[in-house]
């Protein structure tokens, strides 16, 4: 991260290629590098990101939709406002 908070190149292109397989850890990894940690929890399988409308929250989430095979494979549903879930799978 920067000194502002904002996700640097590195961590955006290591979401980017991050191992399609492993839904749970990618979610782990960038619920951590989440601004405003309350807005990025786990209950139960699903997990939860709202980006508050914060840029560098939505560059995670740009970053995370590049990966497109992980994507396809986690991504549960968003809505309007930049609300976000995710069901990982199980690791095969």
């Amino acid at each position: 991260m920067d000194s502002d908070g904002y996700p640097d190149k590195d961590e955006l292109e290591k979401i980017k290629s991050w191992n399609w397989r492993d839904g749970e850890g990618l979610l782990e990894y960038v619920a951590g590098l989440w601004h405003w940690d309350n807005y990025a929890w786990q209950k139960g399988k699903l997990w939860f990101l709202s980006t508050g409308g914060w840029s560098g929250n939505e560059e995670l989430i740009d970053a995370m939709q590049e990966n497109l095979v992980w994507w396809m494979f986690h991504w549960y549903r968003s809505t309007r406002g930049g609300h976000y879930e995710f069901q990982p799978r199980d690791k095969e």
